[in-house]
């Protein structure tokens, strides 16, 4: 007879039930795993265990497993829960440019996701601008231009990526998946960042309006505030799916703001029904591919 479905991880514990390594790293159960490694050290090997680890932040299995396996980061490629473990797993070799048999690499698919975060970090490590990959012959750029993520086409000319390349398939270029795709918003600044090589300004007052409306919209769930929020993060389909009530899209925009807060100091990470204007500040910023608010706020006075 099968488990009960609502058999909880604790369950499985009381009862003595065989666990996984993957399992064990899900839960961040490094007591269990220690006991595991010690008895067979080979079980340590395991890159989707070190990533289920890194991705639900649970730096203590992290670390047990790199003692055990110190070459594990140098299979997987991920944003881990915060950006201290993503650091660690790069200082322990993680490739920035771990490219799948196509020759995909993970900017490539931050690009495809529109995941600007995380596009950032990996460029800050080295991630290859230009790497084309073998399924539709593009760079980073092309992809983020066939997806429409018009903000990682941002990102991605601001840290120095070329519009095209003189090898490029000319089916391939960014401007061609663009027009293609009828991302017109993308054709534009593309064709206006050829023609002059820079991108449309935005003043500091821009990104201010935008950290006002998220403290506002966490604080007191205001609908203007929320919906200009769900336009900047891109998350207007989870927010309004099957047009939930207003306390309900309130709380699914305070649990989005928790999750993108996993890069801030624990002492800083928003609680209850106060965002502070600082974290509010670098969420914003975080989420444009910058580092920091003042490395936002020296980008909008340049």
């Amino acid at each position: 007879m099968g488990w009960p479905s609502t058999l909880t991880y604790k369950h499985l514990v009381a009862r003595n039930v065989p666990r996984s390594v993957r399992i064990l790293a899900c839960h961040g159960d490094t007591a269990a795993a220690e006991a595991v490694f010690a008895a067979n050290p080979a079980l340590a090997d395991d890159p989707e265990a070190l990533s289920a680890a890194a991705s639900n932040g649970h730096d203590a299995f992290v670390r047990l497993l790199l003692r055990y396996q110190p070459e594990l980061a140098r299979r997987i490629a991920i944003v881990a829960r915060t950006r201290a473990l993503t650091d660690l797993l790069f200082q322990h070799g993680m490739d920035p440019n771990l490219p799948n048999w196509l020759g995909i690499t993970p900017l490539h698919r931050f690009a495809e996701q529109g995941q600007v975060e995380h596009a950032a970090i990996f460029i800050d490590h080295g991630a290859d601008l230009h790497a084309r990959d073998e399924d539709i012959c593009s760079t980073p750029l092309g992809w983020a231009a066939k997806f429409g993520r018009i903000r990682v086409v941002e990102l991605l000319l601001r840290r120095g990526a070329k519009p095209s390349l003189s090898d490029d398939p000319p089916w391939a270029t960014p401007l061609a998946w663009a027009t293609r795709r009828g991302h017109e918003p993308i054709v534009r600044l593309l064709t206006e960042y050829e023609r002059s090589g820079a991108l449309p300004a935005r003043g500091l007052a821009h990104y201010e309006a935008l950290a006002t409306d998220l403290v506002e919209a966490y604080g007191s769930g205001d609908e203007d505030a929320m919906r200009r929020i769900a336009d900047d993060f891109h998350i207007e389909r989870p927010l309004t799916w099957d047009n939930p009530p207003h306390a309900v899209r309130m709380a699914r925009l305070r649990r989005f703001v928790r999750e993108r807060s996993g890069g801030l100091p624990a002492a800083e990470e928003p609680e209850a029904d106060i965002l502070p204007l600082s974290d509010a500040r670098l969420l914003i910023a975080r989420s444009h591919g910058f580092a920091n608010w003042p490395d936002l706020v020296q980008h909008a006075d340049s």
